[in-house]
């Protein structure tokens, strides 16, 4: 969302834009094939990672403003410092693409097999990159957690879990001042806190449900996250000590998505077709007072 229009890609092969007050359609770009992944926006320009190509889009009139040809799709989300659009796909390549005029700045191979080759199944494409400082942080599926320099796509580092938790791969990390938080895959739903400097984890817990697909979110201050299992637990975490501040477990069906988080509030999505908001303890809930009473 950007200046009060909401931007949402969608599996009939449209970009949409509409007013984010109520919802009034101000218009739609057929791209010709189902879009899953979600768009950014740079210098009045929409970006979203289709069909073998990555598109971008006027965000006034919805024209298209250019065409990049790629060897795959895309079903993450598009991330931007302003200048450049930054997107994984499954063709093997982390791309980071003019958002003025769409000429690939670089293009960088990602995620190897056993052998050494590059491999479809190990494709940074799942998790979502994200930015802080000049340098892109991404996972791909042979479970590494990369760091790469934006001006040249360098590799700065990459990283493994712990012997002792889930593998990086499916959710995508979020920076704050210095340090990544992230989810592993695995049965212990592990959340991990990262330096980006040292690479030292700074915490690691198991929040005891699988995690897949979702991702970890930020307060806006960046004292607590929260985090979903795949069957509904909740989790909002210290993000300092990662300290589990409270939790709460959904009704059922499968949860894939990523949470939202104001740092008082979850909103959380379900498979079993609702949207739910979640309180924390003492937020929402009735002021009860003392009444004193009168001296006669």
């Amino acid at each position: 969302m950007q200046s009060g229009t909401l931007y949402i890609a969608s599996t009939d092969g449209n970009l949409y834009a509409l007013e984010a007050v109520n919802g009034r359609f101000l218009w739609k770009y057929d791209t010709g094939q189902p879009l899953v992944a979600t768009p950014a926006i740079a210098n009045e320009v929409i970006c979203v990672g289709g069909v073998e190509k990555i598109i971008g889009v006027h965000a006034d009139s919805g024209q298209l403003a250019w065409s990049v040809p790629t060897g795959g799709f895309f079903q993450s989300r598009a991330v931007t410092d302003g200048t450049n659009f930054y997107l994984g796909g499954w063709d093997n390549y982390l791309y980071a693409v003019s958002a003025k005029s769409g000429t690939v700045v670089w293009k960088t191979p990602m995620g190897y097999n056993a052998q050494g080759q590059l491999s479809f199944y190990h494709a940074p494409a799942t998790a979502s990159p994200t930015l802080e400082q000049g340098r892109i942080y991404i996972c791909s599926n042979d479970g590494y957690l990369h760091a790469f320099d934006t001006l040249n796509g360098n590799e700065v580092w990459k990283m493994r879990a712990p012997k002792d938790g889930g593998a990086f791969g499916y959710s995508s990390p979020t920076v704050f001042q210095g340090t990544l938080y992230l989810a592993g895959l695995g049965d212990g739903g592990d959340v991990y806190a990262v330096d980006v400097m040292s690479r030292a984890i700074k915490w690691h817990i198991k929040t005891e449900q699988s995690i897949y697909d979702s991702s970890v979110r930020l307060a806006p201050d960046g004292a607590s996250l929260a985090i979903i299992g795949v069957r509904g637990k909740v989790s909002v975490l210290d993000t300092r000590t990662g300290k589990k501040l409270w939790g709460y477990e959904l009704g059922p069906g499968n949860v894939l998505s990523s949470p939202a988080y104001d740092g008082n509030i979850v909103y959380a999505t379900t498979m079993a077709r609702d949207v739910q908001a979640l309180n924390a303890p003492g937020v929402g809930e009735p002021v009860i007072r003392e009444r004193k009473s009168r001296q006669p």
